[in-house]
């Protein structure tokens, strides 16, 4: 299983990596300018408060790659989280840790039958 990670910032690509390892999911970085995706994946991570000033286009550019289950949100600002709440993201987060990574496999695993 391959995670996207959207983000600048160097410490959240270094934690992701770690966190992925211990879920069992590969993680690679995704940088604004590889939007849109080029190399597929199955879900995507987006460390919101890094993206800057149009954030809102990035994550545009991802939704045409990935449906919004397969995407998971972190930001610390909790008016940003009650606004990408209402924009129907399911899977969003204060900070990057182990749940973001579970939410997102229980989001794009088959269901058992």
């Amino acid at each position: 299983m391959k995670f996207g990670q959207l983000t600048i910032d160097e410490v959240h690509q270094d934690l992701a990596r770690e966190v992925a390892g211990l879920c069992g999911v590969e993680v690679e970085t995704i940088e604004p300018r590889d939007l849109p995706l080029r190399t597929p994946c199955d879900a995507a991570i987006v460390d919101w408060d890094y993206l800057g000033r149009g954030r809102g286009d990035l994550l545009k550019h991802l939704l045409t790659s990935l449906p919004k289950h397969a995407i998971a949100l972190h930001t610390y600002d909790i008016d940003e989280q009650e606004y990408l709440r209402a924009l129907g993201f399911a899977a969003v987060f204060p900070c990057l840790d182990a749940d973001v990574f579970r939410a997102l496999l229980a989001a794009i695993r088959p269901q058992a039958a």
